[in-house]
């Protein structure tokens, strides 16, 4: 999400088997992409990849053939795999970087395999034989590791270097603290007051004060979403696991039954969508997309984004999958008018609700109706009223909470990502809200149909044919504004976060 995305170009069909035409003469032929989906899609950044909702797709040149298809990071390793679109981890052949181009390979012809850019963790983390999430870069600027192998080794000449992260580890110390130590060691090498006591009254059950004041110190220092970030600071080695979840509590955070924080006073998510908000009026709900596996969120995760920024960047084009669904309760994809006759039908689904025969949703089961959505290249950006729902964040997780990624079986990608977590009806309609494209005002989406009137449909199918038509949508806003009811502003400078939004009083 935190990737610019280049301008819509128009892609040309290249020569390239898509995936209905693959033939079986190579295990690689299932990862390309079909070229009719391959419509919208943007051009390669200077790194090699092309977006789609935050997905990565890459140009790969193979048996003379040029093809695109979905890339993912294999963590393990430290190198880009082809990976089918229903993966979490990829599993296809390594991906190689053509010098100077914007395109890969599959062999080492042309240079090794891409590493993460600027990213030597995994390979220094092999050599000094720790994990690589553990590794960390021995800088005198590392105020961790200059205490443990400087003062700390002479304060405590007898300690074992694990004895003396505990010993450190049980003074809970933040940021700004481990700084202040490293300076007054190097001053005078002795515990200074200020340390024992803070440990004295963070330990003590009694002085609930300090806790309180310690939480909204940790809040400000490790607000990652404001730049607030410290590359050497882990809050899971830095505070002894009894105060760290006490200070979580204190911050709001709680955990569900996969062991997830989560949050119930976000004020606000932003989510880049190409549903129309009269789709998400009639159908009184926002249902989540794609089959998430479970594993995060209590219930069905709808994705979303904490920053006004990234949900901008997620907004930028449709995701040709999606397209191929006519409405949001089609449960299988329609068909493109070129493959109308064929009767082999795609066994993808875009929920898995539908078979529970209790759902409240009226799921469309048709399998041979023809997609008419494949040309539309408007996105909306909503904002979603997550008052008093359960929202799960990537950052706080991956900082105070790293074991439960190897454990759920799907948990968000993107820093700045967040899961809102909902029953089988969905997210309200009266929480969901349109922004216009200056980013300075909201409307509720029933607001927006029944200021449309007559002309939402009209609207709507020109949405749906391809035409850009955002300004109609901007139109009926201003009228949402103008019949008095309510609207959700913001500044316009594109910069909010979620704890920024302040709703109307309604």
């Amino acid at each position: 999400m935190s990737h610019a995305l280049p301008p819509t170009v128009e892609v040309t069909a290249l020569p390239n088997r898509n995936a209905g035409q693959a033939t079986a003469n190579s295990p690689v032929d299932r990862y390309w992409s079909a070229t009719p989906l391959l419509r919208g899609m943007q051009a390669a950044d200077g790194e090699g990849f092309r977006y789609v909702v935050g997905r990565k797709f890459v140009d790969v040149e193979h048996d003379g053939e040029m093809h695109t298809a979905h890339a993912g990071l294999d963590e393990t390793l430290g190198v880009y795999r082809l990976k089918m679109l229903t993966e979490r981890t990829p599993s296809g052949p390594i991906l190689y970087k053509n010098p100077e181009e914007p395109t890969w390979r599959l062999t080492e012809q042309r240079q090794s395999a891409l590493k993460r850019p600027a990213d030597t963790a995994s390979e220094m983390a092999q050599a000094s034989g720790l994990p690589a999430k553990q590794f960390k870069p021995t800088k005198s600027e590392n105020p961790v590791t200059d205490l443990l192998q400087n003062a700390l080794s002479q304060l405590h000449p007898t300690l074992s270097a694990d004895q003396r992260k505990k010993w450190l580890q049980s003074y809970n110390l933040l940021p700004s603290q481990l700084s202040r130590l490293q300076q007054d060691l190097r001053t005078e090498l002795k515990i200074p007051q200020w340390a024992e006591s803070h440990k004295r009254l963070v330990e003590d059950p009694g002085s609930p004060q300090r806790l309180d004041a310690l939480a909204r110190d940790m809040v400000n220092e490790l607000n990652l979403k404001r730049g607030a970030r410290h590359p050497w600071y882990d809050p899971e080695t830095s505070m002894t696991d009894a105060v760290r979840e006490a200070l979580l509590a204190k911050a709001g955070y709680r955990r569900n039954k996969n062991n997830c924080l989560y949050r119930t006073d976000v004020p606000a998510m932003f989510r880049g969508d190409d549903r129309t908000p009269f789709e998400i009026a009639r159908d009184d709900t926002m249902l989540p997309r794609y089959r998430h596996s479970p594993g995060a969120s209590t219930e069905k995760p709808i994705s979303s984004t904490f920053s006004l920024k990234e949900g901008i960047g997620y907004a930028s084009a449709p995701d040709p999958e999606y397209l191929l669904y006519n409405s949001q309760t089609n449960k299988h994809p329609g068909k493109l008018k070129s493959d109308a006759s064929d009767s082999d039908s795609d066994s993808s689904e875009s929920a898995e609700w539908s078979d529970d025969p209790d759902s409240p949703v009226a799921w469309d089961h048709d399998r041979d109706y023809i997609a008419t959505r494949t040309k539309q290249t408007v996105m909306f950006l909503y904002v979603l009223d997550t008052r008093g729902l359960e929202v799960v964040p990537h950052e706080e997780n991956h900082l105070f909470n790293s074991k439960v990624e190897d454990t759920a079986s799907w948990f968000p990608d993107d820093e700045y990502e967040g899961l809102v977590s909902v029953t089988t009806k969905g997210i309200e309609a009266e929480r969901v809200w349109l922004l216009n494209t200056e980013m300075t005002k909201a409307a509720k989406v029933k607001d927006i149909d029944q200021a449309a009137g007559d002309r939402a449909d009209f609207i709507e199918e020109s949405t749906h044919f391809g035409t850009s038509n955002k300004n109609q949508y901007d139109a009926l806003i201003d009228k949402v504004e103008a019949l008095g009811d309510p609207i959700l502003r913001l500044s316009g400078n594109k910069n909010e976060f979620a704890d920024d939004i302040v709703w109307p009083e309604i």
